[in-house]
């Protein structure tokens, strides 16, 4: 009878630790699918388009050029006066011009006449940033721009805000392309729409970059 006994409760000592192992083995492949399904939720890649990134050039470096080419004080003085009417002079001593709203289109056209004395190789333009009363002309230099929307995971965009956020391993790229064009603010363009400026991606926290419009 007692040998019996010892042999059940053996028996039943097996099957209660069998049960905890079996338990414990689940609750471990459980976290790690928790773990797995948080990880893809949270880095999901929703963006397809693309974000390109350019040093910015002073647009009035162009102008100027422009007034120095003519060939007499005449041609220079009316040069000065058309680039006036179309507000492409430097008000502000920076690297943007800012250009009325309502001269806009008036640049634009001054611009698309002038294109080739303007600007002299295939590679560089005319950007523009639309702002509530005044509008930034920059020069980029295409050959000098990074295209990275391969590192963007989402764009989220409202009135008055885009959050960019970048993959895990996108900040030494971004820190290591804003270091190498330290002296000039970079051109944040998406879908070739000039959303803004920035000076470093050493602010950014967790690899969200929040842009206000």
């Amino acid at each position: 009878m007692l040998v019996n006994s010892y042999y059940l409760k053996r028996e039943q000592y097996f099957w209660l630790k069998l049960l905890s192992v079996k338990y414990l083995f689940t609750l471990v492949i459980g976290l790690i699918i928790f773990s797995c399904t948080n990880k893809n939720q949270k880095f999901e890649k929703s963006f397809s388009g693309d974000l390109t990134l350019t040093p910015a050039e002073s647009a009035l470096l162009v102008f100027d050029r422009f007034v120095e080419l003519q060939n007499d004080s005449a041609k220079r003085s009316k040069a000065k006066s058309e680039l006036k009417s179309c507000d492409l002079i430097n008000k502000h001593n920076t690297l943007a011009l800012f250009v009325n709203n309502s001269k806009v289109d008036a640049a634009k056209r001054f611009i698309q006449i002038n294109q080739e004395k303007l600007l002299f190789d295939g590679t560089s333009e005319f950007a523009w940033k639309t702002g509530n009363k005044e509008s930034l002309l920059f020069i980029k230099d295409n050959r000098k721009s990074l295209e990275v929307g391969e590192l963007v995971l989402s764009v989220v965009k409202s009135d008055s805000l885009i959050s960019v956020q970048f993959a895990p391993n996108s900040k030494e790229v971004l820190s290591g392309f804003a270091m190498k064009h330290l002296n000039r603010p970079i051109l944040l363009e998406i879908d070739d729409q000039l959303i803004t400026t920035v000076k470093s991606f050493g602010k950014m926290e967790n690899g969200l970059l929040e842009i206000k419009l």
